[in-house]
């Protein structure tokens, strides 16, 4: 699937996915939301159209199981790091439940409520 370009913009505005203790207790359910936060994040539709036109350059300058290779690494990579931001966004929401400070949404600075706003 190829994705819009960069600036294309969302249909509507979609809020950002809900993390309650339910959501991030659950790998399945905490995945989607990750997935859904990535979706909505302008910079990572950036990224992910510059990474497709690479891949299309990529692909049209090696052979086939060149190709096949390089497909089987970034698909080990991609699962690496799904492993990873689920657990950074485990271990985000616990600090965030110890220490809470801050309300964020995707464009808005991060507030200190104690410091009186950003």
């Amino acid at each position: 699937m190829t994705l819009p370009p960069p600036l294309y913009p969302l249909p509507t505005e979609e809020p950002l996915p809900t993390l309650t203790p339910e959501v991030v207790a659950d790998d399945d359910d905490l995945g989607v939301a990750v997935d859904e936060f990535v979706r909505l994040n302008r910079e990572a539709r950036v990224r992910q159209w510059e990474i497709a036109m690479l891949q299309e350059c990529l692909r049209d300058a090696v052979d086939a199981g060149a190709w096949r290779l390089v497909l089987v690494m970034e698909e080990t990579m991609n699962a690496r790091f799904a492993d990873v931001v689920v657990e950074i966004a485990r271990w985000s929401f616990a600090e965030g439940r110890r220490f809470p400070v801050a309300s964020v949404s995707p464009d808005e600075q991060i507030s200190d409520p104690q410091q009186g706003g950003a």
